[in-house]
């Protein structure tokens, strides 16, 4: 089954536990963690010299702090995230062909503004969209008759998130989500389109 797919019936199963939830609280702050899959787009075929490499880009990892505050529908939020895939690689000369895969790892520290939607209901859809800059690193990459050195490169990012928030208890508040974030890095792909959940604390 499709990611997208399971990401509906994740969303549905909130939905149906909605009206038996008490109504989350209105303006506060919060902290939390979060953590999910990361599916980057591959990085665009390479060709030089006569030696040409294609891509494909693994299902990753990602994992994050957030903290924040509310302000009636809007919300603002601090967030550090990190993230991590592999990539494989096939490399030929025209004559040798060699097959390797490298990672890459990303740091990002974004600023994140929401809108909840609906906030008198226990479970609360929001959108949002997030400005910050990240920093990723790729490991050297090393085959029989081909190799590459690592590299390093910080950038401005960028993402835009929807969900839905549920409360399970007085204070902590389940998030689940969707969101796609984007850099124009040299190391990390252009386009990541991510599944995250977390808990929020709130105070």
């Amino acid at each position: 089954m499709s990611k997208s797919f399971h990401t509906a019936m994740l969303l549905l199963g909130v939905s149906l536990i909605a009206l038996s939830l008490p109504a989350v609280a209105q303006d506060d702050f919060y902290v939390g963690v979060q953590g999910g899959l990361t599916s980057p787009t591959s990085p665009d075929d390479f060709s030089d010299s006569g030696i040409t490499a294609t891509f494909d880009a693994d299902l990753g990892y990602n994992v994050g702090l957030v903290a924040g505050k509310s302000f009636n529908a809007l919300r603002a939020e601090i967030e550090l995230t990190h993230r991590a895939s592999d990539v494989d690689a096939t490399i030929t000369d025209g004559v040798t062909t060699d097959q390797g895969s490298t990672s890459y790892t990303a740091q990002a520290a974004m600023a994140n503004l929401y809108l909840d939607m609906n906030r008198t209901r226990s479970v609360i859809p929001y959108i949002g969209a997030g400005l910050g800059v990240v920093r990723a690193e790729s490991d050297d990459f090393e085959t029989t008759n081909f190799g590459a050195e690592g590299n390093t490169d910080t950038s401005l990012a960028y993402q835009a998130m929807l969900g839905v928030n549920a409360k399970v208890s007085d204070h902590t508040v389940l998030n689940i989500g969707a969101r796609y974030f984007g850099a124009q890095n040299d190391v990390l792909p252009e386009s990541n389109y991510e599944l995250v959940t977390g808990l929020n604390y709130r105070f």
